[in-house]
Order: C-alpha cells, then sequence, then structure tokens
C-alpha cells in the first residue's frame, strides 16, 4: 500500500486524464511522498485538517533545511460572518498579506505560520482554512454515439449567421485553462486573437494564461463559441481560487462582458441550494447585467453516493446501505497521468444551521485497514467549520488498492440526526453504491440566480437522449437542473483522431454561450436573466414533458432568426369587438399549445394572436392575418412573487426594457395594453412572478389611408361617472334615474353618454375609458361591455379586477350599444360590490366621421420614455406636475406625422403612502379631475395602461397625490 493522501494543490490543472502538474516553481509534487506529520499542538484553533497537514509538511521542510518555520508564509482563505474590512484589517495587523476577497463570503491571505493561531481565533472569523483549488476540469467522456461534425446546424445558428447574425459587437468571457496551442488554432482559424487575457495563480497573482502542460480545454471551448458566433470578441481568463474569479468577473465588467461561459467543475463549497461563495460570485455577475453559463458536470454515472444517517448497530458509524455496510469502496482511476487515485470534490451533508445546532460528521479515508485521513478528527461543525469534508482531497494507490471511506458522528449540536442527508461525490474513481438525481448540485451550477444557468449535454450531438455522464438534479432544495441542455461531442482541432471529439457538458456549454451572443446581437434582451429565459424557451421539449431534471428545459434550439424589422409600423386603424379571451392558462382547453400554466418565475411564453382561433371554440380568428398590434386585457392570478410581466411582440422587443403589469401576490392583477404584433403573428409573455395568465382581446389595428372609421380621437381627461357623487349635486355624473347607492354584487350600472357632454353626437363608434373600483366590498372583477336590446349576453372578459378595500384602475376600450332606444350606451357589471368611477380620454371614431389620417395607430418597439429612479430624473413630488418629453425623444422620436397621443403604460414605484396618479397633455394647466393609476398600499410596482393626449408641444404632464416613483413606458404613437 503506497496511499498518500493530499490536499489538491493549487497549481495542478485537472485534465481530460487526471491531474497533471503545472503553474509555479516549487509546487508540491502530488508523486512525491508525504513527510510523517509533525506534532500538532491540540490546543491550537487550526480546525481544518488540510490547514494542519500544510503546516506539517511546512515545519518539516524548515527543519530539514534548518530554517524557521515560524515565519513562513501559507496560502489562506477566512470565512467570516460578514465584517470583511474587519477581517482584512485584522491581517494586516497580523503581518499577513491580503491576496483577495469574495465580497461577503471570505478573504484570501498569505499569512506567517506563527499568526496563523491568532487570526482563527480574531472576531468575525468563522473558519479558517487551506486556500481551496476551484475549476476543475471534468474528466474524459468517451463519444456517446457517431461524431457530429458541428452543432452550428444541429442548433439552427447556421441560419442566423446566413441572417448575418454572428454575434458582432458582443463580448463573451471564458473561463477555463488554455494551451499555446491557441497560436496554431489562429493561424489555421479556428479561434480568433483574443480580446484581452488574464490569469490569477494560487496566490491570487498574474500569471501566464498558456500553460505548456495544457492538452487545451478551454482551446476546445473558445473554438466552440468561435463556430458558434464567430462575430463575437473572447476574453479569456483562468482562476485558480475564489477570489481570483472573483477578480476576473470584475475585469470582464470593465470590459464590458455580457456573457460568461465556464466549462469547469468545483468541489463542494455550500449546501448544494444556490448558496456558498461560488454561487455569491455568479450571482454578482448576474447583478451586472451577466448571463453566467457553466457546465452541470459529467458525474452522472458511478461518482456520487447519497443516504440518510443510517446507524441500526448504534456504534456511531453511518451504514452505508440497507444491508449495514458501514465502508464504502472506492475504486481508483487514472488521477495524475499513469498514476491510479482518487479526487474528492466533498463530502457534506444538510445540516446547515446554526453552528451549534449541527451534527459533526467526520468522513474519514481509510485503506488496507488503516485511516490515512484526517490526521486527527476532522473540522468540527458546532465551532464553524461548514458541514462539508474531504473538499479538494485525493489519494494516490497503487494499482488494484481500494479506498474506504467511512462516516463517524461525533457529535449532534443541540439538534439531533434525524432527517439529515449526506452525500459524497468523487472526481475520479468509482464509488461502490451510487445514484444520478443530485449530481448536479454542485457550485454555481446549482444557482437559484436569475442569469445564471447549468448545462447539460445531449450525446449523440444530433440526437433526442441526453448523454449518460450528463449531471442530473435536482439541487438538495428541490429545484430542476440543468437548466438546458445542448449538443456535445462533435469535431474539434484540439480533440482529434478516429471516434474522439469534443465532448460531455464542457462541450455543450460554449455552444449555448455562441448562441446567446447571436441573441445578443439582435438586443433581444436587456440582462442575462431575459438572455435565460429566452433560451430555456428556445429548446425542443424532451420526454418527460414540461422542465425535467434531466434535460432541463430541453435541447437548444434556435427559432428561425427574426426580420430586421418585426413590428410593422404602418399607420392603421381600430376595430373594436366584443371582447374574446385568447388565453386562460389555467385552462388546458383555452390556452395554445406549450401555454398552459401556470408558468415558472423568469419564463418566457408566446401567445399566437393573428389569424388564430380563441383555443376551446369554433370561432374564426377574431383577430385577422393583416393586423399590426391587439388592444388586450392581460390579467395575471396565483403568481408565486412579486414582480413585473412584459407583453411584447415576438422577437420584436427587448426583454426586460418595459413592463406592461407588476404584480404583488396574492392579488389578481390586470391591466390594459396595445400590443404590437411579431413574429409568427404571436405576442410574447416574459413573466418574473410566474403563475398563471388571462389575456383578452378587445379589438385590433389595422393599415390604412385616409378614412372615417377606427381613428382614435384623444380627449383631456373627464369624469364621466362616479357612483359615489351625490345625484342631488352631480347628475351629471350619474346614469337618468339614479338612486344614491354602492352597486351589489351582480349589479349592472348602465351609462348613456348624452350629446351634451364631451363626446360628440354622432361619429362614435367606442369609447376609450380609465375605470376605477372604489371601496370594492369583496374580491370579484368589473366587465365592461356594449349595451344590447333584452338580456345580452355578457362577454367572458375580466376587464378590472378587484380586492375588498383596494381601489384599483384599469383603462378599456369598449363599443358603444344600445337599449333599443338610445344609443351610445355602455353596461358595467360587478361581481365585487363596489362603487365606480370612469374617465373618458378618447373615443374611436365611426363610418359617419369626417375621413382623415390623424388618429391612425402606429405600432413601435416597445421602449421606455422615463424612469424617475434614473438620475438625472428625481422622485415625483405630490400634487406637482412634473413635465415628460415624449415627442422628440426615444422610443417615439419626431414622425413626420406628428403625434396626436400615445400609448403609455405607467407604473408607479416606491410610493410614499396611497394614492392615485393622473397622465395628462403637458399643456393642459392644472390636472384634470381623473385617475390614470390607484394604488392600494404603498412599497409596491403597480400599472395601469393609458392613451393620453400630447400637448403641441411634445409632452405630458404627471400629477400624483403622493409622492412616488414614476415610470412610462411607450408601445405606439396615434398620427397627428
Amino acid at each position: 500500500m503506497r496511499s498518500r493522501l493530499l490536499a489538491l494543490p493549487l497549481v495542478a490543472a485537472l485534465g481530460l486524464g487526471g491531474l497533471n502538474p503545472a503553474g509555479s516553481a516549487g509546487a508540491p509534487s502530488p508523486t512525491s511522498p508525504r513527510p510523517p506529520a509533525a506534532k500538532v499542538d491540540p490546543s491550537s484553533p487550526i480546525d481544518d485538517p488540510q490547514l494542519r497537514d500544510e503546516i506539517a509538511r511546512v515545519v518539516n521542510r524548515s527543519r530539514a533545511a534548518g530554517t524557521d518555520a515560524q515565519r513562513a508564509v501559507i496560502s489562506v482563505e477566512v470565512l467570516h460572518d460578514g465584517f470583511e474590512n474587519a477581517i482584512t484589517t485584522r491581517i494586516v495587523e497580523l503581518g499577513g498579506t491580503v491576496s483577495g476577497t469574495a465580497a461577503g463570503t471570505l478573504v484570501q491571505a498569505s499569512m506567517p505560520l506563527d499568526t496563523l493561531d491568532d487570526l482563527a481565533l480574531s472576531d468575525g472569523v468563522t473558519f479558517l482554512r487551506k486556500t481551496r483549488r476551484i475549476g476543475l476540469k471534468p474528466h474524459n467522456v468517451p463519444a456517446v454515439g457517431a461524431v457530429a461534425t458541428s452543432a452550428v446546424t444541429i442548433t439552427n445558428a447556421n441560419a442566423w449567421h446566413a441572417a448575418s447574425i454572428t454575434g458582432t459587437g458582443v463580448k463573451i468571457g471564458i473561463i477555463d485553462y488554455f494551451s499555446p496551442q491557441w497560436t496554431a488554432m489562429q493561424s489555421a482559424g479556428d479561434v480568433p486573437a483574443p480580446a484581452g487575457t488574464m490569469c490569477r495563480n494560487e496566490f491570487n497573482q498574474s500569471c501566464s494564461i498558456f500553460d505548456p502542460a495544457e492538452e487545451g480545454h478551454g482551446n476546445a471551448v473558445a473554438e466552440t463559441i468561435y463556430d458558434m458566433a464567430p462575430g463575437a470578441q473572447l476574453y479569456i481568463a483562468t482562476a485558480y481560487t475564489t477570489t481570483g474569479l472573483s477578480d476576473i468577473i470584475e475585469w470582464f465588467k470593465t470590459n464590458g462582458v455580457t456573457i460568461i461561459s465556464r466549462s469547469l467543475g468545483d468541489i463542494y463549497d455550500g449546501p448544494g441550494t444556490g448558496t456558498g461563495p461560488l454561487d455569491t460570485l455568479a450571482a454578482r455577475a448576474a447583478s451586472y447585467g451577466m448571463l453566467f453559463l457553466n457546465a452541470a458536470g459529467n458525474e452522472a454515472q458511478e461518482n456520487y453516493w447519497r443516504g440518510p444517517w443510517r446507524d441500526a448497530n448504534n456504534n456511531g458509524y453511518l451504514e452505508f446501505h440497507t444491508n449495514g455496510d458501514e465502508r464504502l469502496r472506492i475504486h481508483a482511476g487514472f488521477l495524475f497521468g499513469a498514476s491510479n487515485g482518487v479526487m474528492f470534490a466533498g463530502g457534506r451533508w444538510s445540516d446547515w444551521g446554526a453552528a451549534s445546532t449541527r451534527t459533526n460528521y467526520d468522513f474519514e479515508v481509510w485503506s488496507n485497514g488503516v485511516k490515512v485521513f484526517p490526521t486527527g478528527e476532522g473540522p468540527n461543525q458546532t465551532l464553524g467549520a461548514p458541514s462539508i469534508e474531504l473538499d479538494g482531497i485525493y489519494s494516490e494507490t497503487d494499482p488494484g488498492e481500494v479506498i474506504e471511506i467511512r462516516v463517524r458522528k461525533r457529535t449532534a449540536g443541540t439538534a439531533t440526526t434525524t432527517g439529515d442527508i449526506l452525500e459524497l461525490m468523487v472526481w475520479t474513481g468509482t464509488p461502490e453504491y451510487w445514484q444520478t438525481p443530485y449530481t448536479a448540485s454542485i457550485p454555481i451550477v446549482d444557482s437559484a440566480t436569475p442569469g445564471v444557468l447549468g448545462i447539460g449535454a445531449v450525446d449523440p450531438a444530433a440526437g433526442n437522449v441526453i448523454a449518460s455522464y450528463s449531471s442530473q438534479g435536482p439541487t438538495n432544495d428541490g429545484r430542476v437542473k440543468p437548466d438546458l441542455s445542448a449538443p456535445s461531442c462533435f469535431t474539434s482541432s484540439v480533440y482529434t483522431g478516429a471516434g474522439n471529439c469534443f465532448a460531455g457538458t464542457s462541450a455543450a456549454t460554449p455552444v449555448v454561450a455562441g448562441a446567446a451572443a447571436l441573441l445578443k446581437q439582435r438586443n433581444l434582451a436587456r440582462t442575462g436573466r431575459g438572455y435565460a429565459a429566452l433560451l430555456s424557451k428556445f429548446t425542443t421539449d424532451l420526454a418527460p414533458a414540461g422542465p425535467d431534471n434531466v434535460f432541463g428545459a430541453g435541447k437548444l434550439r434556435l427559432p428561425a432568426p427574426p426580420a430586421a424589422v418585426v413590428v410593422n409600423a404602418n399607420p392603421s386603424v381600430y376595430t373594436p369587438i366584443v371582447p374574446v379571451r385568447m388565453l386562460d392558462s389555467r385552462n388546458a382547453a383555452k390556452a395554445p399549445a406549450g401555454a398552459v400554466g401556470p408558468y415558472r418565475p423568469n419564463s418566457v411564453t408566446d401567445i399566437p394572436i393573428r389569424n388564430v382561433a380563441p383555443p376551446g371554440t369554433t370561432l374564426a380568428a377574431p383577430v385577422p392575418a393583416a393586423a399590426t398590434a391587439v388592444a388586450i386585457n392581460i390579467t395575471s392570478t396565483g403568481a408565486t412573487r412579486s414582480g413585473y410581466t412584459q407583453v411584447i411582440p415576438t422577437l420584436g422587443a427587448t426583454l426586460e426594457a418595459s413592463s406592461t403589469l407588476n404584480i404583488a401576490p396574492p392579488v389578481t392583477q390586470p391591466n390594459f395594453a396595445i400590443v404590437p404584433i411579431g413574429a409568427g403573428g404571436a405576442l410574447t409573455i416574459f413573466s418574473t412572478s410566474g403563475g398563471n395568465y388571462v389575456i383578452d382581446v378587445l379589438g385590433y389595428f389595422t393599415p390604412s389611408g385616409s378614412t372615417s372609421a377606427g381613428r382614435m380621437i384623444p380627449l383631456d381627461p373627464v369624469r364621466v361617472l362616479d357612483t359615489t357623487a351625490d345625484v342631488a349635486v352631480n347628475p351629471e355624473l350619474l346614469p337618468t334615474g339614479w338612486a344614491n347607492h354602492k352597486p351589489t354584487p351582480g349589479e349592472t350600472v348602465q351609462y348613456d353618454f348624452k350629446a351634451s357632454g364631451p363626446l360628440p353626437a354622432t361619429g362614435a363608434a367606442g369609447v376609450v375609458l380609465s375605470v376605477t373600483g372604489v371601496d370594492p366590498t369583496s374580491s370579484g372583477h368589473v366587465t365592461v361591455y356594449p349595451t344590447a336590446p333584452g338580456t345580452p349576453t355578457r362577454p367572458v372578459a375580466s376587464l378590472l379586477n378587484l380586492t375588498a378595500g383596494r381601489q384599483m384602475t384599469n383603462l378599456i376600450i369598449v363599443p358603444l350599444g344600445s337599449d333599443g332606444t338610445t344609443p351610445n350606451m355602455i353596461d358595467l357589471f360587478t361581481i365585487s360590490g363596489t362603487h365606480m368611477r370612469a374617465d373618458l380620454v378618447g373615443y374611436i371614431t365611426d363610418g359617419t366621421a369626417a375621413p382623415s389620417t390623424t388618429g391612425r395607430f402606429v405600432p413601435i418597439t416597445p421602449g421606455r420614455i422615463v424612469d424617475s429612479r434614473v438620475a438625472p430624473n428625481t422622485i415625483v413630488a405630490a400634487n406637482t406636475p412634473r413635465q415628460v418629453v415624449v415627442v422628440g425623444a426615444p422610443p417615439i422620436g419626431s414622425p413626420a406625422s406628428g403625434v396626436s397621443a400615445v400609448s403609455f403604460n405607467v407604473t408607479a414605484v416606491n410610493e410614499a403612502a396611497v394614492g392615485e396618479a393622473v397622465v395628462y397633455a403637458g399643456d393642459l394647466g392644472a390636472a384634470p379631475l381623473a385617475t390614470t393609476l390607484s394604488w392600494p398600499q404603498v412599497n409596491i410596482a403597480i400599472a395601469a395602461g393609458l392613451i393620453g393626449r400630447v400637448s403641441g408641444t411634445g409632452y405630458v404632464a404627471i400629477n400624483t397625490t403622493q409622492q412616488t416613483h414614476m415610470i412610462l413606458d411607450a408601445n405606439g404613437y396615434f398620427t397627428g
């Protein structure tokens, strides 16, 4: 037996055939015998066995050399409780040097040996450990099927290239290991010249990006991205430590990198629930707007054991199997070149509460009946050590030698071991008992941050079967992983020879990165969260149906590339219709294919809208093929979290650049919107909140020249109905014959627009109203529809959803009807029991109006006009009108036709108190008595649609009853 247990050397790179020595001079040789351990003071606070062993090695080397070991320098990581500045100050006080920080999680430092005890006992230090190596290259995987020529055709990227979409202008960061072969590959046209390079070694110091001992794993990643997105710029980087990765992310940010591709694995550093130092760094990259892609891993076969604490014989040792086996045997694999060994990603357990409550287990490594690690006891979790052991440890073995793992329970803290789940991941080697689920629950891959994706592998590349090696979920907190999968095993100038290919999740990840660059060139999202949602949408769902722990969302397959101009900007006229339900995701019979809910947070769903019959009906399509935009009411219900929803033309607008509906669960929230129709005659719903959605179509726009009917005539807002008014004081605000009362559940209020009011006596086909529910008695909704003689059929549509006691406002375009004798009438039906107000903001012309080119709708790519949260804007003060430029600025610009009105979405954020706002033409002077938006509580984001007149100078004004931030998004304008 020649088993030697060593910590993973920081200067080693895990190659496809195992660990290969590389990096700086003086690196510990993995093949040199480990010196006998020096006596370690049992009273020392150093609790990390890897650090204890490193101290022993340094002491023994110093004794052999006749030098003073006490001032020898060791690289350590300080895990802390958040007081980072105090930790860095303490390190300097003790004579150490801060090598780097990973904000909020750990500090790396080079410390004199004789200061380590003092540092370990310093305030705020939860655990002092030897610096851990990150960035492990996945071990080699064989080609499962035939080697594919390229992933470009399989993913449909070639069609995007043919449309001149190649990733031009997009900056991609690659974190990996690179060989000098890059120069020859660049000359051959396989990779571009790097746009920038950065390397950080084990001391977080600069190093050479090209390693002569490296076979070129990162080169193959770069080649794959270059194939997928030949116009992109590549920034290449290598990080050996957590703090090095932190610095590289900041370097990426400085250089404008928006996509990160990382085809590396990592030892355990957290509980597998999306938390831990590396997850924190990935979340930081996402907070910068980056998309962070990480290989899900190749550990689905023969690498992972998981099970509950089981000790039937009560001897303090875990039984790995129901047969009572207390030893998990691991057969060694190739580790360093031709040598055998076992490499551990780590052992951990589910007890991550306060230190005093944690169970303290020791994961022990045995060989031939002898415990070879740890020397002494393992870390004490009840004193602050993370619930992880064996992280980064490897054992070299003789051929045929079998390593055994035993797990001993030392103490149970103030909790019990009931429910504890233990797990062990080996990087190289084969455990006797193993399973596939939960293998993808490794750092970064397990992230819960939108904008961070773990990528699985489909192999053979052109097939529809997950690679047998591709790691699978769920995470330890039950979330689906991987997030999506991509082709793997295709030709590469790095991995050549008969039947050889670039395989593994390492190959699948850069495929997704290249696809993301194509989407980025078309500006289809604003941040990594949006691109993550799109990539998950652009997949082929493979069995089982829906997101699963095998494929994630499915196999990447890009749609047909969008046209250069998707939105039809021809001036169009409006055709009102009786509201038609085009989507109810709660009911499979009323949802288009692929649109059944509930939707996941941060998901993208396409809704075919043009020339499509309503689901579950035999009606003809309510929206014709010529339509350029639709007027809809969209309602969110059953959302799982606060957030917002964006409804945009499919592939014709930027995700996250505007909002349509803001959501604060558990309230059912509606909003009106005019939405341009996108590619394939569809609308796209991007939901950060999840839940279910209902879409009712109120009408549509079709191109027209000078015309009589279908034009929008904007009016200055005027109140026409208010059931809270006293009929003796304001009879003009109430229906004829009204008796003062609050409408009761099931009551219909019938209102006629009198010729003496703001509406003309003739020429109006429909009205544009801002309707407010005031003091609703119960939850429910209001439906507004044209009056009809007899007992008309009320449409199945909710246009204003209400919650008891909460004032809400929504916009509606409703055709005018008649009771058989009186024209220009509408019905307002409530099931809530609520007072109702209606403010008239415009009307739609009919065929008796004089022909004109004014008032036609021009769809635009939805975009933001103003956000008072963004400097130089400031918060809107109460009762202080704020003027906002609309015409002459993006996204409206200065159209030759002029602008009479704009279709807005108006949002209030961070309100000081319950209140309301009105948006009106900037030349009107005092704010009119009208309501555009109501907010029934503070510190929520809430929105309402508006079609608002614009002043002759191109302004609107905002007036609020309470201080609040305001956001205005536009989706089109009406010609002047």
